[in-house]
């Protein structure tokens, strides 16, 4: 150990320390004597060990500010040892760089790694390969901060050094068993995901989706190859090197589908990704990466990457209105952020509480809002200090509380219209009196007002809310909280002396543009759109807008227990749910006494009163197993819930033409079946393994989706005459791995694309029809041709010619049945090569002449559902 250099030295004593300390802590008092002896004796080994050990310490009592100025010290100290910051090592600024991101100040990472280059530079030249893990770092602190401009120049610095010294390709071993193979080196690939998180800034999605496809293209390959992509004999960085790189590039992949509104295929991918990260924390965790940002260790928990993945998923599913959802995938992420132990110092953790307080006012979750949002004053205090614009904002985010309210009490009155002013007062005090930073706070403050009856005093903040929104379009970021306050301006207009009728119309006029907005961008709102139009109605006709009718919650219900029946008077009062929150109770009693009629009175349904008592699942299945499954099961199924779960739970196939002919017909809608009715059909039999869905017009991509994720187990799959599905249907397939019969006839939005990813996903797949699949070209051919397929029909695909009739004959040693009817780029000798090859070929001149004007009539013959 003598001969290492000394902060070297001084972490391995550390470390040794430990491990042989059982459990022994040293007080402030002491580490703090020990600190001033090493200044009074100069000794910089020890001085380095006081700093570490201070600032470790008050990490563990929970104080941010000590740390970050201990480790700040330690690192000028390294500097001095080390000679230099050229010679500053990645394990030296661990530390320093983590309590700077725990606490946001990203701006000073950019600059401590930005300055530790330009030094390496001047001593090692621009192409030496020691700048590149600090070229790394200094590009990933651009791309958080989506600095667009600064990242493409790093970008190229890190792709040329990379290329430079490693070499293109290497040797993948993993599993140990077995011979090596050359795939592309796993340092390229992370050139691909960087350049791919720069298109994503730059919104060049298509670009993207290019560079993180090569990445996956990588993992498929390793996975045809029977190798672990996961390197799970490898060395521990080995291991999240190449979960880190997989989960960055399903996951943004997933980003920029959304970003493309394909949200299928995107919800698939980020959930992915998710699962990638969560599996990637999980190893972390068991291997002993400790949370906390002072240790010496260059290894730390990717909490930060976790919780910016989550947040980006969580923002896409609130443009969506999905908040239930929202709500559960935030509780993930808080769980990941507040486990290193300054979490009351991460701005990224607070900011999480406050959507997640958000989202539960949203839900009517008031009591748990309300908690989550004085968290989260605490937490902006702390953080920023006592007078800052965060804790001003968090006491208007508590008083708009109280908008959830139905039937507020004068006390919650009063301790809301405290908070708000005392909000609004900081903020002018800190920003001055035309900051758009006034804009959550005057919005807050005058809706309350005009929900009071005090209309003067209201309408004196709401227009100058609406004047500073005007000024800086981007100041209210969100439309809903616009037009809320919009239309509370309109009703103060017209519940004073004399009526403004004038400005009131527009406001009304101003919130209609807007909702119109939403519904260009995709997310209508129809109630609202309606009520604003009967608004601007009345209002024209001067009559007064009434103030709580927005207010009143429009689906206030009864207690389900029978015996009780009352009438909620608030949304949050009925907390109790029962199946997915379908049956609210107003109690727990109530709730307990339901359970104990339904245990007591179930036979086929809950308000059945059968002397008999319940029959048991097992019997029940016995007795249909004396009829046919088609169609007596499906008809059995359509008197009673519990019966329907029943058979959903253990048939086999299912032929949606004939479930449709029997389901009534709504003369408002197109068709009896929606997508999600059917997804949720699917999601109740997990043991199907045949699907028909011929000449049904209601599938498309999104029941593509839900098949995927509902049937690992299919078999036979029948989409015949889907005119609605496409590629991102199809690619939707590939989770069902075992599928070996599929009929893709008369999709016509099927390409290439779609033939390549059933060729990469569906190995086992042995009968294809892509008849009057018109967009297939030879390139999915000769995709498609290297299965193990014994039945292919492509007649009627025009666009295929010899090369693609070559792949077959070339690589499908197994086919014995080819449909070539309509297919007329093929030469004469090519079509004989055929015919002494494949036992079955329709469609040769010399044998089945069909007539031109005929060739539109031919039927291609439909699986059989076995």
């Amino acid at each position: 150990m003598s001969q290492l250099h000394v902060v070297d030295r001084v972490r391995a004593k550390l470390k040794e320390k430990e491990e042989e300390s059982n459990g022994e802590k040293r007080t402030t008092k002491s580490l703090e004597r020990s600190l001033a002896v090493a200044r009074k004796s100069r000794d910089n080994e020890m001085l380095l060990t006081c700093y570490y050990e201070l600032a470790l310490h008050h990490e563990l009592l929970g104080e941010a500010n000590p740390v970050q100025t201990y480790l700040e010290s330690a690192m000028e100290l390294i500097e001095q040892l080390r000679g230099g910051k050229e010679k500053v090592t990645l394990e030296d600024s661990a530390p320093l760089v983590r309590i700077w991101e725990q606490r946001g100040r990203m701006d000073k990472v950019k600059q401590h790694w930005q300055s530790i280059y330009s030094a390496m530079e001047k001593a090692y030249g621009y192409n030496d390969i020691r700048l590149l893990p600090v070229a790394e770092r200094m590009l990933e602190a651009s791309l958080r901060t989506g600095n667009a401009d600064s990242a493409n120049i790093e970008q190229q610095v890190v792709q040329r050094i990379r290329e430079s010294h490693t070499p293109a390709e290497m040797l993948w071993p993993h599993p140990p068993l077995g011979e090596k193979r050359h795939v592309k080196n796993i340092k390229h690939l992370k050139t691909n995901v960087e350049l791919a998180r720069y298109f994503l800034i730059r919104r060049s999605y298509k670009d993207a989706m290019n560079q993180l496809q090569v990445v996956l293209d990588w993992r498929e390959e390793l996975r045809q190859m029977g190798k672990d992509w996961r390197r799970r004999d490898a060395h521990l960085l080995d291991r999240i090197e190449s979960m880190e790189l997989v989960a960055q590039a399903v996951f943004h992949q997933g980003e920029a589908f959304a970003a493309m509104n394909r949200t299928t295929t995107a919800e698939r991918r980020m959930l992915e990704g998710l699962a990638h990260w969560e599996e990637l924390m999980e190893l972390e965790t068991s291997s002993g990466i400790p949370a906390t940002c002072s240790h010496r260790e260059l290894l730390s928990l990717h909490t930060h990457e976790v919780g910016s993945t989550y947040k980006v998923y969580i923002t896409w599913l609130l443009k969506l209105g999905r908040n239930v959802e929202a709500l559960e995938a935030l509780g993930k992420c808080i769980s990941h952020l507040q486990r290193p132990p300054l979490r009351a110092f991460s701005p990224q953790y607070s900011r999480a509480i406050r959507d997640r307080a958000q989202i539960q006012l949203e839900c009517n979750h008031i009591s748990e809002g309300l908690e989550d949002l004085m968290e989260y004053g605490e937490l902006s205090s702390k953080i920023y200090g006592a007078k800052s614009t965060q804790v001003a904002l968090s006491y208007c985010e508590q008083a708009r509380s109280i908008n959830f309210v139905t039937n507020p009490t004068q006390q919650e009155w009063d301790a809301a219209l405290l908070l708000a002013q005392q909000g609004l007062k900081m903020l002018e005090q800190l920003v001055g009196l035309d900051s758009p930073q006034l804009v959550p706070a005057l919005r807050v403050y005058g809706c309350l007002l005009v929900r009071l009856g005090r209309m003067q005093e209201a309408i004196l903040l709401l227009e100058r809310y609406d004047r500073i929104t005007e000024r800086f379009p981007g100041s209210e970021k969100r439309i809903a909280d616009r037009v809320f306050t919009l239309e509370s301006l309109a009703e103060a207009y017209t519940n004073i002396e004399p009526k403004e009728t004038s400005k009131a119309s527009k406001a009304l006029e101003a919130c209609i543009k807007l909702m119109l907005h939403l519904e260009m961008e995709g997310r209508p709102d129809v109630t609202s759109m309606s009520r604003l139009k009967v608004s601007l109605d009345k209002v024209r006709s001067r009559f007064s807008l009434p103030v709580e009718a927005r207010y009143l919650h429009p689906r206030l219900r009864f207690c389900c227990n029978q015996k009780c029946g009352r009438q909620e008077t608030r949304p949050d009062q009925y907390h109790r749910t029962k199946s997915r929150g379908v049956l609210r109770f107003c109690s727990d009693e109530c709730l307990a006494e339901f359970n104990k009629y339904s245990a007591s009175n179930n036979w086929l349904g809950l308000d059945s009163a059968c002397p008999a008592g319940p029959l048991t699942d097992l019997l029940l299945l016995r007795c249909l197993m004396f009829l046919h499954e088609r169609p007596y099961w499906f008809r059995l199924a359509m008197v009673s819930s519990r019966l329907w779960n029943l058979v959903s739970h253990h048939r086999s196939s299912i032929r949606f033409p004939e479930m449709v002919k029997r389901l009534p017909l709504d003369p408002r809608r197109g068709s009896p079946m929606e997508p999600s009715t059917i997804a949720s059909l699917l999601g109740r039999s997990p043991r199907l393994l045949h699907l028909d869905f011929s000449d049904c017009t209601v599938v498309d991509d999104k029941v593509c989706f839900h098949i995927g994720e509902a049937c690992p187990e299919l078999l036979t799959l029948s989409l015949r005459g889907s005119s609605h599905v496409t590629d991102i249907g199809v690619e939707d397939l590939a989770n069902c791995k075992k599928l070996e019969r599929l009929d893709l006839s008369f999709c016509e939005f099927v390409t290439d694309e779609g033939v390549l990813s059933i060729a990469r996903s569906l190995g086992r797949l042995e009968l294809l029809s892509l008849s009057h699949c018109h967009e297939i070209s030879e390139e999915g051919i000769i995709a498609i041709a290297k299965g193990q397929l014994v039945y292919l029909d492509i007649s009627y695909c025009k666009r295929i010619t010899d090369r693609g009739l070559k792949a077959i004959l070339r690589f499908c040693s197994s086919l014995r049945h080819l449909d070539l009817r309509g297919v007329n780029n093929l030469t004469t000798a090519e079509l004989r090569r055929v015919d002494r090859q494949v036992e079955t070929v329709l469609g040769l001149p010399w044998k089945e002449p069909v007539a031109a004007d005929l060739l539109s009539t031919v039927e291609t013959p439909r699986f059989r559902m076995e």
